[in-house]
């Protein structure tokens, strides 16, 4: 089963932070992110380019 985090209060205020230190990236992007580093999990995605900015997120690419 796949266990689908929500986009909570704690992870709103997150996505507020990164908005203000990744101005350049997209506002969707930056809220899955925040709700990646709230809940302490690695992002699975074959968007590193984008998503490796964020320097203290955890992403994994399982597509190859």
């Amino acid at each position: 089963s796949i266990v689908v985090i929500p986009f909570d209060n704690i992870a709103i205020v997150e996505h507020q932070r990164l908005r203000k230190a990744y101005p350049r990236l997209g506002n969707l992007d930056l809220k899955i992110a925040a709700i990646a580093l709230v809940n302490n999990a690695a992002l699975l995605t074959r968007n590193k380019s984008d998503f490796a900015q964020i320097v203290e997120l955890k992403i994994e690419d399982w597509s190859n």
